[in-house]
């Protein structure tokens, strides 16, 4: 049974490829050999020294004009805190509970919906694109598939309404705000060039004020409010250029890449000649829809997951913006 539902965002991405592949061989070609050759969830079985095991926990090849797969994500040996019930004392035992013999805690699962070199993805817990695009890769190894099929990157599929605003416009600037209690949260992952650049500009910013305090009380003061500052930048183009195109698209990239990399409630907007504001959270396709979870287990129901996606590739496609 479900019970609570959670808003969760399906991203619209493409395998874009480093070289070529032969005429018709697709990304989902590439993942359905791999699951006729590895066929059970252990085959599939992949580690990350940052993030865990990951393992295809439910496959779906038999729609002919898709392929879907669930990635599951767990730490082997971790152990997860527990609550005693009607303990008889005034104080509870913190137990950790070791996994089952077999099993690991889950922390995370992908939904993949792979039709040719197209996908959508929904991620769930510490999941993240990169993750799921390590994995993909990893599992057309295990498969012993060509290295120039595992030699690809998933890309967000460009809004072309916003691109053409953005080309037609122009761009004037980049404005990026975010709280300096978010920039200082762990990044979980993320090093691109948005994170490093905060994480430094926040070091900066604390070395420089403790520098100007001068008692013990002053600096903890401090400390506990540093968070409530808020943090901006501008990126700003001056002047014309003959490659200002070249311009747009590379504001525009960065702008994509900083969203997936931002602490959460960052705001990442570009600015037009003409003033007007597009989010970084607009320029790609993607939706959020609300997905169930399973009854005593907080997972998503997988079979909703599904019918979402699915339904979401059905809505791209009736308004033409499926496969551009």
């Amino acid at each position: 049974m479900s019970r609570t539902s959670a808003q969760k965002r399906i991203h619209y991405v493409r395998a874009v490829y480093a070289q070529a592949l032969p005429a018709g061989q697709t990304l989902e070609k590439s993942v359905r050999a791999a699951l006729t050759a590895l066929k059970t969830v252990g085959d599939t079985e992949v580690n990350h020294d940052a993030v865990g095991t990951l393992a295809v926990r439910e496959r779906g090849v038999a729609n002919q004009n898709f392929a879907t797969l669930g990635i599951g994500l767990g730490f082997p040996g971790e152990a997860m805190g527990t609550l005693g019930l009607k303990v008889a004392k005034a104080q509870d035992v913190n137990q950790p509970q070791a996994p089952l013999q077999g099993r690991v805690f889950k922390l995370a699962d992908a939904f993949c919906l792979i039709d040719d070199d197209d996908l959508l993805l929904c991620m769930d817990g510490r999941m993240r694109m990169a993750t799921v695009e390590f994995y993909l890769r990893s599992l057309l190894g295990l498969a012993d598939a060509a290295p120039a099929a595992q030699a690809f990157q998933l890309v967000g599929r460009r809004d072309q309404g916003q691109q053409q605003t953005l080309e037609t416009e122009g761009v004037k600037e980049m404005r990026i705000v975010s709280a300096a209690y978010a920039v200082a949260q762990p990044a979980a992952g993320n090093d691109g060039w948005l994170r490093k650049g905060w994480d430094a500009l926040i070091e900066n910013l604390r070395v420089g004020l403790e520098s100007e305090v001068g008692t013990e009380a002053e600096r903890a003061s401090l400390a506990a409010h540093l968070g409530d500052l808020n943090v901006s930048a501008t990126v700003k183009v001056n002047g014309g250029s003959r490659g200002e195109p070249i311009m747009v698209q590379t504001l525009e990239d960065a702008a994509i890449e900083a969203q997936q990399d931002a602490p959460d409630g960052t705001q990442i907007t570009l600015v037009t000649k003409k003033g007007n504001e597009v989010g970084a959270d607009t320029l790609t396709l993607k939706t959020i829809k609300s997905i169930k979870r399973l009854q005593r287990q907080n997972d998503l129901d997988y079979a909703d997951a599904w019918n979402k996606l699915t339904g979401y590739r059905q809505e791209l496609i009736n308004s033409h913006r499926w496969k551009l």
